[in-house]
This record gives structure tokens, C-alpha cells and sequence, in this order.
């Protein structure tokens, strides 16, 4: 019986939208209106009719259907959040999508200024597409302009590249400001009215943008963009689709690789160097030839993504072009191809070349492997002048460490310059190079007094227990780098015995302030409630950084003394989970890291989340630096504990929030709002 009454029901249902379609025929502007609303009120089940409905013949009739389609779909995607903060906002935005957006994103954005609710930033990212193409007058699309640019609503992003076409001279200048500005650039060549580079800069910008509009609706728009009869709104399509992988729009976007306009040609380049396939690499082969330097370049960097070894022969004459431009891709072209017979121009280029040319050098370079290029090197840096052995110094540390460091160690012997063997053992100690231990145990009885304690604080890091009490006895050196250096090795083994002797170095003025500030954060590591007595007369020290940093040390080991200055001195909170969460940040002080950990720094953030067993949530994905956490990242973890990887590893501007099962991740600001509010209820 009940199932009888559900299908019962579904037919009235589709009987009642059948009905309110045929409403949109009628002659009767108010009734097509309101069948209108009726129908996007009525949702999802409407669906089937209304994609029928959209092919009518009757053009009133398909239009209709359309827009009731895309508002269906609009409040499909509606937030929890904002419902909540909006009280029959579906009845609202039924009755005039894109009208009302304008007018909710200011309420919305009010909300957020006061306070008032639980919305967040990413809930209004939604409605900001609509509030563009809403905003009516010229007054209210400044003010959704400004609102867009202040909480970098990048979901907009294709709304604002239509406002570039606005008959508006001012409107078309405020949307080519509010996209570069969320691109964090200014859009200088418009000032000057350079249009070509002004285009290039918003294709950028846009194209990193894109990287945040939800995949169905970037697409979407990417491939109704290449039907554009705008040359920058094709450019866009042809780069967005190719960094979207969309390999189904690749016909298209070849369609275009024969257009009379340099940059669209380049564009489809760039876009089949993203999508590969036979019949692009046989269009970047012969591009590689063609008469315009812009086209040509964008088809070497083509060749190397595409990895075509048949590419090779035209790119080797390209490492000696005048053109800088041209050289620099040719160098990363024939690094990513690994292409062997390039390797001694580009081991030249490195050692003598100057400037671009020898940076792309470097990053090709870091292509081959480390057995192939670490002896090359050696060989190619005798004679040269320290600057360059010393990067060359650099690049080596680049490479597996297994290839690397015997290289670097044959560099370590005392007729070599005291600063290059310093360069070596401080590229050593950042690989991790546990093996090199022998060969550097010698250096603890070189006659340089530099070599000498900083090998001694390599081994400590590498984890040489023995060479403890020689660099306690260093802490009482005269030569301030011996004294920096015996701290920070004492440190890497957690030689807790040794804070009592490290705390008067930070009190004591006559040491530079480089070596108090490490000593200061020795004691963050090692101390305990003596030291927390004795570091108190610090947090009115004179100086800034001094004041500051014993007063987040303080912090970090428990003292609410501290509290004020750090509120009042610095902009950063991680230390204030020990207060707030004491015994949680005392097992996470405690912990250790263990193994070593290597690969993104999103990587190692996440597996040290695990290894305290809480999951590591980004609460603000769009505000987290994300380019920061691809970077390559390396956690020595053997003396190190989970709370302080954990916060060496946060990208510039982010910081975390310890909870019992789990370690929130906030952008600086958000954290700010957090422990003010933390603080304030402390008060109470």
C-alpha cells in the first residue's frame, strides 16, 4: 500500500511539471513567471522534463528551461552553513537567482565582518559567480568588485573575464584590477597601455585561478570559451583545458595552431605539451622552426613535456641562442629529455654563464643523475673561483645523497678553503648523510677553528652520541660560531643535562644575539622548570627579537606568564597549545619523530600527524599556501620531537591548533582570531 502511494505521488509530480512547463508557453507574462519560480522551487524531480523541455523548438519555452536548470543546480550546491544563516534563502534565490545573489553576498560578507553565525569564508565562495552577473547597477558591481577582491573569491573567476567586455570603461579597468589582485599581482602593463602584456598577465592569473573553481564548472566553461570570438577568452579555454588534462578537447584546441595571432598559436602549444598524442608532436616538431621567437619558444617547452627524443637535434644549437629566453627553455627542454649530449654545454653554462642562463643550467642539471653529474662537476669546478665551487657546492647537496656525497667528501681535505669545507659539511648535515660519519670524525681535530666545530655539530646531527661532552666543553669557547655551533648539536641529541649551562649564554649580553636567540631555543628543547626562573627577566629585555622569543620558549614549556608578550610582541601562536591543551602537547613534545622523513611537505606534515595518531585537518584549504606544500621536504628525526617537526615544517603564514584527535590547520590570520578568542575566555 505504501508503495502505491509513493508512485502515486510521483505521478501527480510529473503531471504537475509537465503542467508547469506548458505554462511557459503562455501569453501571459506574470503565468510563465510564476511557473517559472514554481519550477525551481520544485527541484530535482523536474529535472527529466526540463532537459527535454530546454530542446523545445518554442525558444521562450528552451530558455526557460535552461535558467530553471541552472538554478536547480545552483542551490544544489548550496552550503549547510549559509541555509543556516539564511532562513528560506532557496525561496529567495527562486524567485531571482542572480538578482538576489548580489544583494546575499553583501549580507553574507556583513555576517562575516561581525561575527554574527557560523559562516565561513569558503561558504559564500558559491554565490559569488551569481553576485557578478547579478550586480545591476554600476554602484553595486564596485561594491561586489570590492568584496570579490577582499576575501579573494576566486570562484568567479569567468564572471570577471566577462566583465572585461563591459561597454563601462571603469567597470572593464575594476575587473582587470580584481583579477590580477587575486593573483596577488597589480595590473601594471594596463596602466601603460601595453594590451599584449596586459593579456598575458590575466591569462596567467586566470589560469592559476582556475585551479580552485570546482573541476565540473571550470570545464564547462573552458570548452564553451574556445567558441569565443575574444582572442584572450580562447587563450584561457586552449591553456585551462590543457592544464585540466581534458585530452577530449585536444581536436579543437589543434584547430586553432594555424590562427594569425602569435599568442594563440603559442597557447596551443603550451596546451599539447599538457595533453600529448602523436599528431601534437609532430606540430611541436615542426613549430620548432617557425618564424615567430614567441611560438618557437612555446614549442621547445612542448618538446620537453612531451619527452619526444626526436626533439633533441633541433633543441642542442638552441643552448647557445642570443636569445635569452629561447636558451633558458632549451635548458629545461633537454634537462627534462635527460638528453646526454647536452650535458657538457649545460655543465658549462652552469660553471660560466651568468644569470637566467645559468639558473635554468642548474635546474636541468637536477634532471640527470647524481652519478652521471656529481664527478663532471668536481671535475669542471678546479680552478674556479670559491663563488662558483661553492655553488657548484649547492648543487650537489640537490642530488641523491648517495651519488652526492662522495663527491662532497673529496672536497673536505685541508687544502681546500675553510668556507667551501664549511659549505660542504653544512650541505652534508642538510641531506642527512649518515654515511659520510667516518670521513668527517678527522675534522674534529682540524686546525681551523670553523671546520672544527661545525663538524662536530654535523655528527651531532648525524647522530654521534660520543661527541657530547666535546661540544659541551665548547659552550665556554670564546669564537662565537663555536659557541652557536656546540648549541646546536647538543641540541640535535637532546642533551637535557646541558640547559643549565646554555641558559646563562642567552642571559649573558656580551654574546651576539644570533647565539642567545639559539640558545634560547636550546632551552625550548631541553629545559625545564629551573630554566623557565631563570629566563623570566628576559621577557623585558630591550630587544624585540630577544623578548619575543623567550617569551614563545616560555610558552612552548608551560609558563602562562608569558602569555601578555606573546600576544603583544609576536604573530605566532603555536606555543600556546601547551596551555591550552597541556597534556596532548606534552606527548607531543615527548614523541619523537623516529625515522627520517622525506618527500612533499605535505607528506611529512601527514605522517607526522600519524605517528601521534590524530588526522591533520586543513580547515582553510584555499588559504593554506598550497604551492608551499609541494615543495621537497626532509625531517632528520631521530632526536627531534613530533611538536617540533611539526612546526618547523608549517608553510610561512600557517599554524595549528592541537586537539585531542586531531591537529587543525590555520592560516595565520584565522589562528589570530582563534587564540584571541581563546585567550578571552581564559579571562573569564
Amino acid at each position: 500500500m505504501k508503495a502505491l502511494s509513493i508512485l502515486l505521488l510521483l505521478l501527480a509530480q510529473g503531471d504537475r511539471v509537465r503542467e508547469l512547463i506548458e505554462q511557459l508557453r503562455s501569453d501571459d507574462a506574470d503565468r510563465r513567471n510564476q511557473a517559472t519560480i514554481s519550477l525551481k522551487k520544485l527541484g530535482r524531480e523536474a529535472v527529466p522534463k526540463l532537459l527535454a523541455a530546454a530542446q523545445d523548438p518554442d525558444l521562450e519555452v528552451a530558455a526557460r528551461a535552461r535558467s530553471v536548470l541552472n538554478t536547480i543546480a545552483f542551490l544544489g550546491r548550496l552550503p549547510p552553513r549559509f541555509a543556516a544563516a539564511f532562513p528560506g534563502v532557496e525561496d529567495r534565490l527562486a524567485a531571482g537567482e542572480e538578482r538576489v545573489a548580489a544583494e546575499l553576498l553583501s549580507e553574507a560578507v556583513q555576517k562575516l565582518r561581525d561575527g554574527d553565525g557560523p559562516l565561513r569564508l569558503a561558504d559564500i565562495q558559491w554565490i559569488a559567480p551569481s553576485a557578478v552577473r547579478g550586480a545591476g547597477s554600476l554602484e553595486q558591481i564596485l561594491q561586489v568588485l570590492s568584496m570579490v577582491r577582499e576575501f579573494k573569491l576566486t570562484a568567479c573567476v569567468f564572471e570577471l573575464l566577462d566583465l572585461l567586455d563591459h561597454p563601462t570603461t571603469e567597470v572593464r579597468f575594476l575587473a582587470m584590477e580584481t583579477i590580477t589582485g587575486l593573483g596577488g599581482e597589480r595590473p601594471e602593463a594596463a596602466f601603460y597601455g601595453e594590451t599584449g602584456l596586459a593579456d598575458d598577465q590575466v591569462v596567467r592569473v586566470s589560469l592559476a585561478l582556475i585551479a580552485d573553481v570546482s573541476p565540473d564548472l571550470a570545464e564547462g566553461a573552458l570548452v564553451r570559451g574556445l567558441e569565443s570570438p575574444k582572442t584572450l577568452r580562447r587563450r584561457i579555454a586552449i591553456r585551462g583545458l590543457g592544464r585540466k588534462g581534458l585530452k577530449s578537447a585536444l581536436p579543437k584546441i589543434l584547430s586553432f595552431a594555424s590562427d594569425a595571432s602569435d599568442p594563440v598559436r603559442a597557447d596551443v602549444l603550451l596546451a599539447v605539451g599538457e595533453l600529448g598524442g602523436r599528431e601534437g608532436a609532430a606540430l611541436v616538431l615542426k613549430s620548432l622552426g617557425d618564424s615567430s621567437l614567441r611560438v618557437r619558444t612555446a614549442a621547445v617547452v612542448a618538446a620537453g613535456k612531451l619527452k619526444d627524443e626526436r626533439a633533441v637535434p633541433l633543441l642542442l644549437p638552441l643552448l647557445s641562442d642570443p636569445n635569452s629566453e629561447l636558451q633558458c627553455a632549451a635548458c629545461r627542454a633537454l634537462g627534462a629529455l635527460r638528453a646526454m649530449d647536452a650535458l657538457p654545454v649545460l655543465l658549462r653554462l652552469f660553471v660560466d654563464a651568468s644569470g637566467s642562463a645559468r639558473v635554468t643550467a642548474g635546474e636541468a642539471l637536477r634532471n640527470f643523475d647524481g652519478a652521471q653529474v656529481a664527478p663532471e662537476l668536481i671535475r669542471v669546478s678546479a680552478g674556479k673561483p670559491l663563488d662558483v665551487r661553492i655553488r657548484i657546492v649547492e648543487l650537489l647537496g640537490e642530488f641523491d645523497t648517495a651519488a652526492a656525497a662522495p663527491a662532497l667528501s673529496g672536497l673536505l681535505s685541508r687544502s681546500e678553503p675553510d668556507d667551501l669545507r664549511v659549505e660542504v659539511l653544512r650541505t652534508l648535515l642538510r641531506r642527512g648523510a649518515a654515511d659520510c660519519k667516518p670521513t668527517l670524525v678527522p675534522l674534529l681535530d682540524d686546525p681551523g677553528p670553523r671546520v672544527r666545530s661545525f663538524a662536530a655539530r654535523v655528527l651531532a646531527e648525524l647522530g654521534s652520541d660520543d661527541v657530547a661532552p666535546r661540544l659541551a666543553d665548547a659552550l665556554a669557547a670564546e669564537d662565537p660560531n663555536a659557541k652557536y655551533n656546540a648549541i646546536m648539536g647538543l641540541m640535535a641529541l637532546n642533551v637535557r643535562s646541558s640547559s643549565a649551562k646554555i641558559a646563562p649564554i642567552a642571559l649573558d649580553a656580551r654574546n651576539p644575539d644570533w647565539v642567545r636567540l639559539a640558545a634560547l631555543k636550546a632551552v625550548e628543547k631541553l629545559g625545564g622548570a629551573e630554566e623557565i626562573r631563570t629566563l623570566k627577566p628576559l621577557l623585558a629585555d630591550s630587544l624585540y627579537e630577544l623578548r619575543s622569543t623567550s617569551a614563545k620558549v616560555l610558552c612552548w614549556l608551560g609558563d602562562p606568564d608569558a602569555i601578555g608578550v606573546v600576544f603583544e610582541e609576536t604573530r605566532n601562536w603555536i606555543c600556546l597549545n601547551a596551555l591550552r591543551r597541556p597534556e596532548e602537547w606534552a606527548r607531543l613534545t615527548s614523541l619523537p619523530v623516529g625515522d627520517d622523513l622525506r618527500g612533499t611537505r605535505q607528506d611529512v606534515l601527514e605522517a607526522l600527524a600519524k605517528k601521534a595518531g590524530k588526522t591533520l585537518e586543513w580547515s582553510q584549504a584555499w588559504e593554506n599556501r598550497g604551492g608551499d606544500l609541494a615543495v621537497p621536504s626532509v625531517v632528520l628525526g631521530r632526536r627531534k620531537s613530533v611538536a617540533e617537526a611539526l612546526r618547523d615544517q608549517m608553510p610561512t603564514g600557517v599554524e595549528f591548533v592541537v586537539e585531542t584527535d586531531r591537529i587543525r590547520v590555520l592560516s595565520r590570520e584565522s589562528s589570530s582570531e582563534f587564540w584571541k578568542a581563546w585567550r578571552e575566555e581564559r579571562q573569564r
